[in-house]
């Protein structure tokens, strides 16, 4: 399995220059948010989070990992 990815433009002249498109390969890819109701179990959350983690790269036979953070739009 492979992960590629390109940046598509930079947002701040503080950030580093972009750079070419790269591929990640054997690579279980995570997409993860927080929710509000997290908030006060920080520690909790991120055990099970990892726990998770490490789960989900065992089941793809790596222990390679794309975090991918997203946020709901409503």
């Amino acid at each position: 399995m492979e992960f590629c990815f390109r940046p598509c433009c930079k947002f701040t002249p503080l950030a580093r220059d972009l750079p070419a498109a790269q591929i990640i390969s054997n690579a279980a890819v995570i997409f993860f948010h927080a929710e509000p109701e997290d908030m006060g179990r920080e520690a909790a959350v991120v055990s099970k989070w990892a726990k998770n983690v490490k789960w989900i790269a065992g089941k793809f036979g790596t222990r390679t990992v794309v975090l991918y953070s997203f946020n709901h739009l409503s």
